[in-house]
């Protein structure tokens, strides 16, 4: 995550956006201070989130941050609360050949 992180400070655009992460581990750090900016959502967090499908406005949070792993699983809650959230939204990834292939979950989700 971190090399979209210096992008987007790079562009001087990183104060537009309040993230979620949504892997518990992950960290959003920023590559030049080492600072970290936000930390992962830890599980309970996140399955609270899904269960009362809370949306991104209601989180505060305008731009969500995961990885394949994340949704890549059959019946994936998270990929469906995603999913939810992506109305008239721009969906960035990254390494897009991870998510190659019509039949795949990952791509599904994609």
């Amino acid at each position: 995550f971190s090399d979209l992180v210096r992008d987007l400070r790079d562009v001087g655009e990183w104060s537009s956006f309040r993230p979620l992460v949504m892997n518990a581990d992950g960290l959003l750090v920023d590559v030049f201070t080492n600072e970290t900016l936000q930390k992962g959502t830890p599980p309970k967090v996140m399955n609270k989130i899904m269960a009362d499908g809370m949306t991104l406005d209601q989180l505060q949070c305008n731009i969500v941050f995961a990885t394949y792993s994340q949704i890549s699983g059959e019946d994936s809650p998270k990929a469906d609360w995603l999913l939810s959230q992506a109305d008239s939204s721009f969906v960035v990834v990254d390494e897009a050949h991870v998510a190659a292939g019509s039949s795949s979950n990952t791509s599904l989700a994609v």
